[in-house]
């Protein structure tokens, strides 16, 4: 009898462990919201060949860390998204508070347009607004493949004017 009462009690024990060990679903991060994009503060005149090389530094360096934010982000789940996707919306933010010079405004507004877009698009998708990324990486790649071309010339322009200014003196 004693033998009977200890075999019915370990299935009911081994399966309130189970019960136990599963313990409560964890609690999903709140919808992920970014604000909008900054104000651009357009100022400076490329003729300043320092204006001009601050800015170059400082849109090389935020396109290249936001290309490769963006394609690490891409090959995550949606569940996975959720830090990067904050992060991609910091940069995009700092960066459009950059002083861009006159020559600079084309590149600096196709640089916030398309990290605007990018962060939206990935948005949805972390907020399960959108069912993919569709091609969100691919376009957001092509933009900056233009961006890159037009900082390759003001980069021809800017070695130009220090040459320019170091026999003219």
């Amino acid at each position: 009898m004693r033998v009977r009462h200890c075999l019915l009690l370990i299935p009911m024990l081994l399966l309130t462990a189970c019960a136990l060990g599963e313990g409560p679903s964890p609690t999903p991060p709140p919808p992920l919201t970014v604000g909008p994009p900054p104000t651009l503060t357009f100022s400076g005149d490329c003729v300043v060949s320092r204006e001009l090389a601050d800015w170059l530094q400082y849109s090389t360096y935020y396109v290249t860390r936001f290309t490769e934010l963006l394609t690490q982000a891409g090959s995550k789940r949606a569940g996975e998204m959720y830090e990067d996707v904050v992060m991609m919306s910091r940069m995009r933010d700092d960066f459009g508070g950059i002083a861009t010079p006159d020559c600079a405004e084309p590149a600096q507004r196709l640089i916030v347009v398309t990290m605007t877009r990018a962060i939206e698009s990935f948005q949805a998708y972390v907020n399960g607004e959108s069912s993919s990324l569709d091609n969100t990486v691919a376009e957001a790649l092509g933009q900056f493949d233009q961006v890159n071309v037009i900082q390759k010339d003001l980069n021809t322009r800017l070695e130009a004017q220090l040459r320019e200014q170091q026999t003219g003196q």
